[in-house]
């Protein structure tokens, strides 16, 4: 799920505000498209001004939406894109707080994906959620949709669906709880004392709240099974405790919890899905981590936490250097395995687990492949990378650069003149592309060949020699005799779009690779290499961390495309993907505002 950095939901009332809903083509947010965009700007509790809109959505809108906000195909034909409309309505809420139904979960994430889209830039106003409001203030009402809410206090609820009818209703609902609710105050923070378990550990009260949720969570999860009763008392409990909003898990559950109340009916699909998600927060390493495969440790980045069964916290990291990986002390987004000491840890904070693990768990929530491995798993993979290591130790290879005067057949030279040429042609780094050769430690034999993508670094270093670790292996190649054989990882070779006839085959020992034959005198060899290169070009990450844009952004946009004197690592230039989709966001070819 996409990560957005929305504003902050305000827990207070206000009177200066605009009130904002919008009408779409699905209830799904990632189908929606918007066809009406309404907005009213209230001040000390009353109008004075309005935005309204009808949005053609380019292409048709469903019948079943047509039926809840009766608006239909010849009704926008001739309105405005959203992209058209955009500008003049961020102008409309420019600074302000917004106040809607349900925009925290629905309307928002909606307006700023395509906001972020067309414009380039971050829809991030607090806003305030009337639906969380109506929640926290009325329990004596079957639902808390606009509709009921809206009914409960006497209010004309015809042409409700429709964007501007909405946000009255929304506005006069705002007001009217208001007025019932404001002295009694809309949440009360806690105050964060410190206090001591049996065990002597000072914990504060938040901490203290956290394991409670815990507790809650393990509770209600304990038999495999979710009830409406323990669901509707879990949100009474989060509602009772927002001190913790901003704390992980909290957030995270809060926000499944208002997804299936929602509609003031809870599905048993639903609760299907909460037991899914809250197993995950309360037993994060569990027995699905057991079936984990590691191929490999070599630059990996791993961190510990708690005891271990195998030895001393120093005995587990010597095992991880000798099997070529990276011990970190912390978390970071660059780690790859957080290992878990089968002995756990009396100071963990959540019982379970503790803060490594904790922000292990928010890294995967903002899509990273950290993952989290129990130790007895962990240390039997590590075990036998080390003794394949202790095995192909005399056998290491070394890649170096093919010597092409001692090419008798010569398709090394026709290979390598393809790459110069496609160098040339993508406007890629000096000697980016070139064929390398694989040879023993232990002897000077050549063992196979490489096409590789080599990135310098940036900005450029005088005299550096090659560094090999910035290499990415487009393919390997043996040579037999006659033949070549190519040895191409599967998601690859199924990427590739070759007109004639392949000579393919998958051995039994490699089952990740597909082994594609050419006679050496074959012309379409070098022509299957070009592919896969490009292929692999296009599909390039650079080893640089991403970045908003270089001081060339002008030059970039005036030219329609990135002008970088080294391709590969304005890869990791997050404008020249704007570029590349032909959005331009400055210089005189500007067509995004």
């Amino acid at each position: 799920m996409q990560q957005r950095n929305k504003g902050t939901r305000l827990e207070r009332f206000i009177s200066d505000y605009v009130v904002l809903d919008i009408e779409t083509t699905s209830n799904r947010i990632y189908d929606a498209k918007i066809i009406e965009i309404g907005a009213i700007k209230v001040r000390d509790g009353k109008v004075v001004d309005i935005f309204e809109s009808l949005i053609n959505p380019q292409e048709p809108i469903p019948a079943s939406a047509t039926a809840v906000n009766h608006i239909t195909d010849d009704m926008v034909q001739d309105a405005p894109t959203l992209e058209q409309v955009l500008d003049d309505f961020l102008t409309f809420i420019s600074g302000e707080i917004l106040v809607g139904h349900n925009i925290a979960s629905f309307d928002l994430n909606i307006l700023y994906d395509a906001i972020e889209e067309y414009n380039g830039f971050i829809l991030n106003n607090d806003f305030i959620d009337t639906l969380f409001l109506a929640r926290k203030c009325l329990d004596c009402i079957e639902n808390h949709k606009l509709e009921t809410i809206s009914t409960y206090y006497g209010l004309d609820i015809s042409n409700e669906h429709r964007a501007l009818k909405d946000c009255y209703l929304t506005k006069d609902c705002f007001q009217l709880l208001q007025k019932q609710y404001e002295e009694h105050g809309f949440i009360k923070g806690k105050k964060n004392k410190l206090s001591i378990d049996k065990r002597g550990i000072k914990y504060s009260d938040e901490t203290k709240s956290l394991q409670q949720l815990q507790g809650f969570l393990l509770g209600i999860i304990a038999d495999n099974m979710l009830t409406e009763e323990e669901i509707l008392a879990l949100n009474a409990w989060m509602d009772e405790n927002q001190s913790l909003k901003g704390n992980y898990p909290f957030d995270r559950v809060y926000g499944a919890l208002e997804r299936v109340l929602d509609d003031g009916v809870i599905e048993q699909d639903e609760l299907d899905s909460l037991l899914v998600i809250f197993k995950q927060f309360t037993t994060p390493v569990n027995e699905e981590n057991d079936k984990i495969c590691i191929e490999t440790l070599k630059e990996k980045h791993c961190c510990l936490t708690g005891g271990f069964s195998y030895g001393d916290r120093k005995d587990v990291e010597k095992l991880i250097r000798e099997c070529g990986g990276i011990c970190d002390n912390t978390v970071k987004k660059t780690t790859t395995y957080l290992v878990v000491g089968t002995l756990g840890s009396d100071n963990w904070k959540q019982g379970t687990y503790g803060e490594k693990i904790k922000k292990a768990m928010e890294w995967q929530e903002k899509g990273s492949k950290i993952q989290i491995v129990p130790e007895e798993c962990f240390i039997s993979e590590a075990k036998k990378l080390k003794e394949e290591i202790l095995k192909t130790a005399n056998q290491e290879e070394i890649l170096t650069v093919v010597d092409l005067s001692e090419d008798v057949k010569g398709w090394k030279k026709n290979l390598q003149k393809m790459l110069d040429e496609l160098i040339q042609e993508k406007e890629l780094p000096e000697h980016s592309l070139y064929l390398a050769q694989n040879s023993g430690r232990m002897s000077d034999r050549v063992t196979s060949y490489s096409v590789c993508i080599y990135e310098p670094e940036y900005p450029k270093i005088p005299n550096r020699k090659l560094d090999y670790s910035r290499n990415s292996v487009v393919m390997n190649i043996k040579e037999r005799k006659d033949k070549l054989e190519l040895i191409i990882g599967n998601s690859q070779y199924k990427s590739i779009s070759f007109s004639g006839e392949l000579e393919a085959k998958q051995l039994k020992s490699d089952k990740n690779n597909i082994h594609i034959i050419f006679k050496s005198d074959d012309e379409r060899f070098v022509e299957y290499v070009k592919l896969n290169t490009e292929y692999r070009i296009k599909c390039y990450s650079s080893k640089a961390s991403t970045f908003g844009c270089c001081s060339q952004f002008v030059e970039c946009s005036d030219a329609r495309k990135c002008v970088h004197e080294n391709k590969l690592y304005s890869m990791a230039c997050s404008y020249r993907k704007n570029l590349d989709k032909g959005k331009i966001f400055y210089g005189k070819n500007r067509n995004i505002d």
